[in-house]
C-alpha cells in the first residue's frame, strides 16, 4: 500500500467512525458531564448506529441510492445539524 491509500484509509475511518458521532455527543451532553474516555467511546458508538440509520431511512423511505457522495453528505448533514442545534438551540 502506498502512503496516499493509507491516509485515504485514515481520514475515512475518522469521516465516518468518529466526526458525526463526536457532533452528536456535543449535542446530547452538556460540556463536562461527560469525561474524555467517556465522550470518545460514545462517538465510535453513535456513528456506527447514526450513520447507517439514516442511510437505511433514507434508501426505504425516498428511494437514494448509496453511494460514496451520498453517505458523505449524510454525514456532513448529521454533523452540520448537530453543530446547529449546539451552537444555536441548546440552553
Amino acid at each position: 500500500m502506498t502512503v496516499l491509500s493509507i491516509l485515504k484509509v485514515v481520514l475515512g475511518s475518522i469521516f465516518v467512525l468518529f466526526i458525526p458521532g463526536y457532533f452528536l455527543t456535543l449535542a446530547f451532553f452538556k460540556r463536562g458531564e461527560i469525561d474524555f474516555l467517556e465522550k470518545i467511546t460514545l462517538s465510535i458508538v453513535l456513528s456506527i448506529t447514526a450513520v447507517p440509520l439514516m442511510l437505511l431511512f433514507l434508501s426505504v423511505v425516498f428511494g437514494v441510492k448509496i453511494t460514496a457522495i451520498n453517505t458523505s453528505v449524510i454525514i456532513l448533514a448529521i454533523v452540520a445539524a448537530s453543530f446547529l442545534y449546539t451552537n444555536y438551540l441548546k440552553k
